[in-house]
């Protein structure tokens, strides 16, 4: 399984295939409101890590990553550093959910630009241990505090300093926030980590949210 972050435009793998939603759906009546895997539950799990899946299994939420750009508000972009009046995209790798998310950007301080910076906020379906350990990752920093959860920073060995990812563990998989350079010098680890910081609140937290 080889999973590179979406919003640097790497691809994505997955061992195990996902099942039908009905399927899915009924299999999760049958489970605890406390277990993760139960699609329907409304207890929150923000701070529940979800475990890799056996062979030949997949995540009950690898079809359900929802388009999280609606969730943030302007204030949580401004709070990033970045410039809600430049829009927001919304990124998808294509892979039927596996992987979503939502790109901002800054304004060039020096005005001779249209933007400094981007970053992106995204949620993938790929349990943190594997994101982290896939063999393109190179972990920077460990236990980072973001909120309530604990985050790594990591490059992947096909980026340069003008890439930085951070990510930590969830219900459904991870969570992820990408700064990435454009026109004006920035460090851009200490920038993911800002806007991760600014935008974990608005990363679902249900699982019964992973369904619109």
């Amino acid at each position: 399984m080889t999973v590179a972050c979406l919003f640097t435009g790497c691809s994505s793998s997955s061992g195990g295939t996902s099942s039908p939603a009905s399927s899915t759906t009924a299999a999760a009546q049958e489970l605890s409101e406390d277990d993760p895997n139960n699609i329907t539950s409304t207890k929150d799990m923000s701070t529940v890590t979800a475990s890799a899946p056996p062979p030949g299994k997949g995540s009950p939420y690898v079809d359900r990553m929802i388009n999280i750009c609606p969730r943030i508000p302007d204030s949580a972009v401004i709070a990033a550093g970045l410039d809600p009046s430049l829009g927001s995209t919304p990124d998808s790798s294509k892979t039927k959910g596996l992987l979503n998310g939502c790109t901002f950007n800054a304004a060039d301080p020096t005005g001779k630009y249209p933007s400094a910076w981007a970053a992106s906020a995204g949620i993938t379906s790929v349990a943190i241990d594997r994101l982290i350990h896939q063999p393109e990752a190179r972990i920077l920093q460990s236990n980072v505090p973001i909120g309530p959860h604990t985050g790594y920073v990591y490059r992947l060995t096909s980026q340069n300093e003008k890439t930085c990812t951070v990510a930590y563990g969830t219900f459904f998989g991870s969570a992820m926030f990408v700064g990435t350079e454009a026109d004006y010098p920035i460090d851009t680890c200490a920038t993911a980590i800002r806007v991760a910081r600014a935008l974990h609140p608005y990363i679902p937290t249900r699982p019964s949210e992973m369904s619109g």
